[in-house]
């Protein structure tokens, strides 16, 4: 293995370790052998961990599944030792927080304060009435910058319309149920993220936070960020809600924005489709998706600056 690949295959270990699912010395030499198209000998793996002191071959036991998948003290601690370390030498704008939304064609459940007869008891409001689910991907860095996003739609193949009524130039994917797969998170990160930050980084090193979704931990996945210099550092399971910026600052006005966008929209008389859905997107995105909330969310997350206290 090249010592990129070799790198990718560390850091896919310490990310499956943190997410309580650790390989042993046998799968090490399955992954190896797997990377390189061949059979790496019975030795290797010992050999691997020896060049690779951030590892370590420990006795494991069973734990309690609520223990090991929450927000609790071990966890946090353990993820912003990981940050610590994946962070050294990496600069503000080169770390990434990837994650995707849902959002409901029709704005999704409408609740404000209107004007009425003092005799209606029980107001309603008229809602567009698609209800069905569009996926968007989005990824920030912590000095409130963000990249293309990306636009997911249920199908076994790219939908040309989408792709054709896509004034804001998103990345169009597709995946069987609508949401993100291995296949579009390699699509996504070979094909939008690393030559978008590329540009920006200019040979340094950058670092991409993600949930652990197992779409994100693929060895693939890992490996080609590697050999990119890119590390990828996955949060603890259950803990997006305090430690991922695009959960705690950014989606909820986004999807305000949103809601307010096609409220707007549908009492000038259009329904939402793939003919509007972007547009209409693209404006809830410019109102949401500021410097300022992008840099606060990282900052509550106490991911930039770093300040494990915060949480």
């Amino acid at each position: 293995l090249s010592p990129a690949e070799e790198a990718g295959l560390a850091m896919y270990c310490q990310n499956k370790g943190w997410r309580g699912e650790p390989v042993d010395l046998a799968e090490i030499r399955k992954l190896a052998s797997s990377i390189c198209g061949g059979i790496v000998g019975e030795n290797w793996p010992s050999s691997f961990l020896k060049r690779h002191p951030e590892l370590k071959n420990r006795w494991a036991k069973a734990g309690e599944s609520k223990r090991a998948s929450g927000l609790n003290r071990s966890n946090v601690d353990s993820f912003f030792q990981a940050l610590a370390e994946a962070r050294t030498g990496v600069d503000a704008d080169c770390i990434w927080n990837c994650d995707e939304k849902g959002l409901q064609e029709n704005g999704g459940s409408i609740r404000k304060r209107v004007i009425v007869g003092r005799t209606q008891k029980d107001p309603k409001v008229t809602a567009n009435e698609s209800k069905k689910m569009v996926t968007i991907l989005e990824c920030v860095n912590a000095t409130g910058g963000s990249i293309s996003r990306l636009l997911i739609h249920e199908g076994a193949e790219k939908d040309g319309e989408w792709i054709r009524s896509n004034p804001c130039g998103a990345v169009i994917a597709s995946s069987p149920n609508g949401w993100t797969d291995a296949d579009v998170a390699r699509v996504w990160l070979e094909a939008v993220f690393d030559p978008e930050t590329a540009i920006q980084a200019q040979g340094r090193k950058r670092l991409l936070i993600l949930d652990g979704h197992n779409s994100h931990c693929t060895l693939e996945f890992v490996v080609y960020a590697a050999r990119k210099n890119i590390t990828v550092l996955l949060l603890p399971p259950h803990t997006t809600h305090c430690l991922q910026p695009l959960d705690v600052g950014v989606f909820g006005p986004l999807a305000r924005e949103w809601r307010k966008k096609v409220d707007e929209w549908s009492k000038m008389g259009y329904k939402i489709s793939k003919n509007t859905f972007l547009s209409i997107y693209s404006m809830a995105r410019k109102e949401a998706l500021t410097k300022d909330t992008i840099c606060s969310a990282f900052k509550h997350c106490g991911i930039e600056p770093y300040n494990p206290e915060v949480i």
